[in-house]
């Protein structure tokens, strides 16, 4: 018994973790690019170190950030 081309099931995607409208976490996405993203990213954190912003009211905020814009 042969199946036609439109009774066949869709490859399957990576897994996905639907958070909201239009987003999503994709596990395991970027693991073949894995090592270029990681020396990418070391590569900006030199020329941009970890910083914590402060409030107007003057309170450290918890989360660092980095940022390679140049409106950064």
């Amino acid at each position: 018994m042969s199946t036609s081309l439109f009774e066949m099931e869709p490859p399957a995607g990576p897994p996905k973790d639907i958070l909201g409208a239009g987003m999503a976490v994709l596990a395991g996405f970027a693991l073949d690019a894995e090592e270029e993203l990681l020396s990418s990213l070391k590569d900006v954190i030199e020329r941009s170190p970890f910083r914590n912003m402060v409030t107007l009211g003057e309170f450290r905020m918890s989360v660092a950030m980095s940022n390679c814009n140049s409106l950064g």
